[in-house]
């Protein structure tokens, strides 16, 4: 590998054409210049080759360099190549859906440069901050300043959400990833998580150096296909990580078992060791660890823990009283809901606040939506949902402008949400705001790609339903236009 480079940005892609040119453009605006772009393309059938091409030949501060394979073969044997052909000191995976923030790899450089060089073979790394917007980062951090830990020690340390790694490429080089003939899938955290177990430090920072789109047809919000379809990959991410996370998997087993104890008491529960014994074995798995303890403190974990005891003792039989200890965990969770939303409008302006509470519960589907978004309470997705549960309560009541104020304040805080933006364009439109609907309208457009909202290769009802809005609403606007003059 040549030294003349300092960052390799990579990016595997797959039938991206729609999403790549907000990367491209981000990197053209990139304040540091000393990298590379490197693209692996999983073979696409759309224009993604062509429009690549124009870019070869467009003058640029950096280099770009294409291969395409005739296969799609996964991410994971795209790294795999983009590692063998880098030229830069650093490695940055940026996906096709993404795009980076004007100063990213200028603040990459900066902190890779205060790792001591006598300290660097001790790390692979450094990592910033994942982003929907640049001052929204996802999961939560350590606070400011920076911190030195491996990948496994992360949930330690509250290193939660997708972070934006950037790993040394001479190290890459060393931990491949596993190849499954037939699989088109192996997490990235085999490998983060290998390079941890052999002592591999990264330094993480906390400044957002990349904006993260999760498309409805990407990684992960498909994750249960990827895992039925590659069920070597998962099995070895399993048993890897059992192997090096049991020493942590047994202590927070042992908590969540004393917590599920306690409140078992609290409840009037007789025998709660009896019944923990007979709980369903998916209930206590990694996964509701993970779940667990990534909840705040108080009343969001003794909701899971009262969801956790209603299920054990469904399946013990003992239907009557899961039926009553269900019922608790629904009014415990209405109760942290009406709190939130109260927070939220008060410390918006919304007023009102005390009608609100109750017809912003009423537009759950279901008691089970109710508790489920409860686990979302460290996400920007909950407070996203409050906030349009917030504007239909002013809607169900003719309030358009408060309503307006809380569907902007939802698209803030998760700008990707195609349900909000058809919200907002009625509410323009019942207050007559037709340069807003145009904007918003456009807008939509532009994230949605071509008026065409598709989820992989099948049409969803309601994205066309909000594709015919948007049309109409255009052609609204140029009515009244028209009268107008």
């Amino acid at each position: 590998m040549g030294d003349s480079l300092f960052i390799t940005v990579f990016t595997p892609t797959y039938n991206r054409a729609h999403t790549l040119p907000a990367l491209y453009n981000s990197l053209k605006a990139q304040e540091f210049k000393d990298f590379e772009w490197l693209i692996v393309d999983d073979g696409s059938s759309d224009q993604t080759r062509e429009l690549i091409k124009e870019w070869l030949v467009e003058e640029n501060s950096f280099k770009i360099t294409y291969i395409r394979k005739g296969n799609r073969g996964g991410k994971h044997r795209a790294i795999n190549t983009g590692t063998e052909l880098a030229k830069g000191l650093l490695f940055f995976i940026v996906d096709s859906d993404d795009y980076l923030v004007p100063d990213s790899l200028k603040k990459i450089h900066n902190w890779e440069q205060t790792i001591p060089i006598a300290e660097k073979p001790a790390f692979a790394g450094i990592s910033g901050n994942r982003g929907f917007s640049p001052t929204q980062a996802i999961g939560g951090s350590f606070g400011n300043g920076f911190l030195d830990a491996t990948s496994l020690e992360r949930k330690k340390f509250k290193i939660m959400g997708d972070k934006a790694e950037v790993f040394y490429t001479a190290v890459l080089k060393k931990f491949r990833f596993p190849e499954f003939e037939g699989e088109y899938h192996v997490t990235p955290a085999v490998v983060w998580f290998r390079l941890a177990h052999s002592g591999y430090k990264i330094r993480w920072f906390n400044e957002v150096v990349y904006i993260c789109n999760y498309l409805e047809d990407g990684i992960t919000k498909n994750m249960v296909k990827y895992v039925t379809d590659n069920p070597l990959g998962v099995a070895l991410f399993e048993r890897e990580y059992q192997c090096f996370m049991k020493e942590e998997y047994e202590k927070e087993f042992q908590i969540l078992k004393r917590d599920f104890l306690k409140a078992c008491t609290s409840l009037g529960i007789t025998e709660p060791e009896g019944l923990f014994e007979k709980r369903p074995e998916a209930l206590l798995s990694k996964a509701a660890l993970y779940e667990y303890f990534i909840l705040k403190e108080g009343t969001s974990r003794q909701i899971n823990l009262r969801k956790l005891i209603s299920d054990c003792l469904k399946n013990s039989g003992e239907e009557s009283l899961a039926k009553l200890v269900w019922n608790q965990t629904v009014m415990l969770g209405k109760l942290l809901v009406e709190k939130e939303i109260y927070k939220i409008a008060k410390t918006n302006g919304l007023k009102r606040c005390d009608q609100m509470c109750l017809a912003g519960i009423s537009l759950f589907q279901d008691e089970f939506e109710l508790v489920e978004h409860l686990f979302l309470s460290n996400w920007p997705s909950y407070r996203y949902a409050l906030l349009r549960n917030i504007s239909g309560w002013y809607q169900k009541l003719g309030l358009w402008l408060p309503a307006k104020k809380a569907i902007e304040l939802a698209l803030e805080e998760a700008p990707f949400m195609r349900g909000a933006y058809l919200e907002k364009i009625q509410i323009d439109e019942q207050l007559g705001l037709w340069e807003e609907v145009k904007k918003t309208a456009e807008q939509a457009q532009k994230i949605f790609t071509d008026d065409r909202l598709f989820i992989g290769e099948e049409e969803c009802i309601d994205n066309e339903a909000f594709t015919v809005h948007l049309h109409k609403s255009l052609r609204a606007l140029e009515k009244i236009k028209k009268i107008m003059h």
